[in-house]
């Protein structure tokens, strides 16, 4: 029987992305390269004005240092009971405490009415997932 390795374990690239990555190491522009640097700070001019963007290697990452910034160990952090393992994880590292809040049943989206219910003093943050291209109430959720 032949089955897909577990997400963890696959390779998300092409043999060919390694020939890149080889050609520009024995080129020697991976030692002293300062693209990401550039990308940085042009993501920062167009879309955020002001900050610092940082780019990381994953996701996960992201998530974990972008939640570690806004929130104080042991806030709650109101997330979608729908999403990956990985998430709750990061929010877990970063300090927080997970709350799951409701869905409708329309999108599978968290509901604004729900997250309403939900917060409370020690509330840090709510991190939204957009899914099957259905975006949440974005608007009403920043104003709560």
């Amino acid at each position: 029987m032949i089955c897909a390795p577990l997400p963890r374990f696959r390779i998300y690239t092409t043999i060919n992305s390694y020939f890149i990555v080889i050609k520009g190491w024995l080129a020697g522009k991976l030692k002293n390269n300062d693209e990401v640097a550039v990308l940085e700070k042009k993501m920062a001019q167009l879309f955020f004005p002001g900050y610092q963007v940082i780019c990381t290697s994953s996701a996960r990452a992201a998530i974990y240092f972008g939640i570690k910034q806004i929130i104080s160990p042991g806030q709650k952090v109101i997330l979608s009971p729908v999403t990956i393992p990985d998430v709750v994880n990061m929010v877990i590292c970063a300090g927080g405490v997970p709350v799951f809040a409701d869905i409708a049943e329309n999108t599978c989206n968290i509901t604004v009415a729900s997250i309403e219910k939900l917060i409370d003093n020690k509330t840090g943050a709510v991190l939204i997932t957009h899914l099957h291209g259905l975006a949440c109430d974005v608007v009403r959720i920043k104003d709560i």
